[in-house]
Formats: C-alpha cells, structure tokens, sequence
C-alpha cells in the first residue's frame, strides 16, 4: 500500500491553518502521514496544531526559511510518495486518492515521478474565483517560465526527491520551482493531470497575493535560465519566449479563457 507523506510549514497564519490541517486530516484515504513544521509562531499557530495531538508529527526547531523548513520536513518523512502545503492552502477531500489512481500505474519505490493537476483559487473567505490547470512542464517551457506547476496540487515519488539536491534553503521566493526544475533535471518524469487536487489561497498576507519580491523573482528566473539553457539570456530568446507563451496559451485553453474573461490569476480579489 502506498504510503503519503505531507507536509505542511506554518508561520503565524492561524486563520487559515485549521482549515489546512482539517483537510488533510480528513482525506478519504488514510495510509498517510502528516509533518507540521513551525519555526515559532506566536499569533495561536502552535496551540491549534498541538490540539490535535498524535495525529500530526510536530517539528518546532527554528529554520533558515520556508525551504529550510520544508527540508526538516522530508528528513522526517517515511512515505513513498510526497507532497506539501503551505498553511494557508487546502487539499480536495479526495486529493490522495486522485493521486493513488495514477501512482498505480508506476513503480513508486524505482521510479522519479511529479504529477501534477489543478486547484481553485481561493480568496480569504474561501470564495472560489476559478480554477487553475497546471501546464505541461519542460524544461525548455520553464526556462522561458512558460510552464506553471501548481504546487499544492503536486506529488512526487520519494525517489525523485532524493535524486535531487533537494530544498535550496536559501531561496527564499522560488524554492517550489527550483525543486521541481532540479527533480527534471536529475531525471524524474512529470504528468500533468486535470483534477482539481488543492485550493490555493491568495489574500494580501501571503508572499503571492501581496504581490511582493517581484525583483527577486526576477533574478531567480535569470538564474534558472543559466541553469537549464548554459548561457545567459540574448535579445534572440525574447523571440523563443513568445513563441514558448503562444504554445503555453494554446496548450491551456481553458485558463486562457479564463484570463480573457476575468484577467489574470493574481489581478483577483484577495482582501479580507
């Protein structure tokens, strides 16, 4: 029986957290474990989270940051399948089982997999304003960040993990891509699937939402453009990347449409 292990980083967003931890706890299949890592929160985090006792594994050291934290908590990890949330976000009451439906048809224990599907994008009330597919990843696509990954609605094979560096813990805005990119990279394998798997929240407390570090963004998407490619970005490229949008665009119709109709994913309400 395949076993999950989920983790989730927590950082003073007690609102949001109990509806995190119950829609873990809650999944429809059971042969899971549940990490919460919490470096000191002091807004009640930690109270709701030791309110649940034994059925959540606790790691409460302080950390260098969200992917330092994260590390911790894959060191703790026994599954043979991984994934994580952050605080703010919610799995679908059937997530696991959606994931299991396509881990069967592989080797879990030999073979470096991602799968990867769809969320609703959820605002601090927990309205829903659309749904969001991941695209197809290459890594080619993502060199041109042209290829967006849905990370709470994401799995990887253990394998794949320790096949990678894993977590840079000092990348403090992109650390969910950087893995993703170094899991390709040492040869894991991603399938992109439409089920809505997570909702992923954006309010103007979170590091999306707020809209802020774009500059460091930035930066690291030069970077990750040196890592993939080996050079460095050329007027040329500039004429690849729209090309890369156009095949994104037309690959996901569905959020193009979306984007038409409503503007972009991060041009949505997220006030409180």
């Amino acid at each position: 029986m395949i076993k999950f292990s989920i983790v989730t980083i927590s950082y003073n967003q007690a609102s949001f957290l109990r509806d995190c931890i119950e829609s873990v706890l809650s999944q429809n299949y059971k042969h899971f474990e549940y990490i919460v890592v919490d470096p000191g929160s002091v807004d009640g985090s930690r109270d709701i989270i030791d309110s649940y006792g034994g059925r959540i594994e606790k790691i409460y050291d302080k950390d260098c940051g969200p992917a330092d934290g994260l590390r911790k908590g894959f060191e703790k990890a026994t599954g043979d399948v991984f994934l994580y949330l952050n605080s703010d976000d919610m799995l679908e009451p059937d997530a696991l089982n959606v994931f299991l439906k396509y881990l069967e048809e592989i080797d879990v224990l030999t073979v470096s997999a991602i799968i990867h599907g769809a969320c609703k994008i959820i605002n601090s009330c927990g309205i829903v304003d659309r749904v969001v597919y991941s695209d197809i990843f290459t890594l080619g696509a993502s060199a041109y960040n042209s290829a967006v990954v849905i990370q709470p609605s994401s799995c990887f094979t253990k394998v794949a993990y320790e096949h990678s560096p894993g977590f840079n813990v000092r990348n403090r805005t992109n650390w969910d891509d950087e893995l993703l990119v170094d899991m390709v990279m040492s040869g894991a394998k991603t399938y992109r699937i439409n089920d809505v798997i997570s909702s992923y929240r954006l309010h103007s407390d979170g590091i999306t939402g707020s809209g802020g570090m774009a500059s460091e963004h930035k930066k690291y998407n030069l970077k990750k453009f040196e890592k993939i490619k080996g050079r460095s970005w050329t007027l040329y490229d500039w004429l690849i990347l729209v090309a890369y949008r156009l095949k994104k665009h037309l690959c996901n119709h569905r959020q193009l449409i979306d984007r038409i109709v409503k503007g972009p994913v991060f041009g949505a309400s997220y006030e409180k």
